[in-house]
């Protein structure tokens, strides 16, 4: 069962509160703009902050628009990288022995050490959280500045 590792931000509230700002203020329009500049700063950070072994992780990440939220997905893996593994053994599935380049020999299994968690996600939320804070700040006084009278 793989499951992808997925990290939902729900803008439901904010978009909200800013329709109705904005629709006090006798103007319309919707927070698009917003959302989109902050799903490529966070999409981003993720990027930046995944592990560069191979770069396969890196480069599954990607962000999806669902049911109204902006959600970030990656290789079903990623969910091993977050949470780090056990020590456990490796066992062939289909042969009766691993084999790999550079192995000396076959053999029947391997003890992997396990391996420490990686929380990138949190490390990419953390670096585009002053980015997405100044966006929304700026996108705030937009909004004021139209139900003030002001021009966007």
């Amino acid at each position: 069962m793989n499951t992808a590792l997925t990290i939902r931000i729900n803008l439901d509230q904010i978009t909200r509160a800013i329709a109705r700002l904005r629709q006090a203020a006798g103007t319309s329009g919707d927070t698009s703009a917003l959302t989109v500049a902050g799903t490529a700063v966070l999409l981003e950070a993720l990027k930046a902050e995944a592990p560069r072994k191979t770069g396969r992780l890196r480069d599954s990440i990607l962000a999806r628009t669902e049911a109204g939220e902006r959600r970030f997905y990656a290789l079903p893996t990623a969910r091993f990288v977050v949470g780090g593994t056990r020590p456990h053994l490796i066992l062939p599935r289909t042969k009766r022995a691993l084999f790999w380049p550079g192995a000396g020999h076959p053999v029947r299994q391997v003890r992997h050490p396990g391996t420490a968690p990686n929380d990138f996600p949190a490390r990419a939320v953390g670096r585009a959280t002053p980015a997405l804070r100044v966006a929304l700040l700026d996108d705030g006084r937009r909004v004021i500045r139209l139900i003030t009278g002001g021009v966007a």
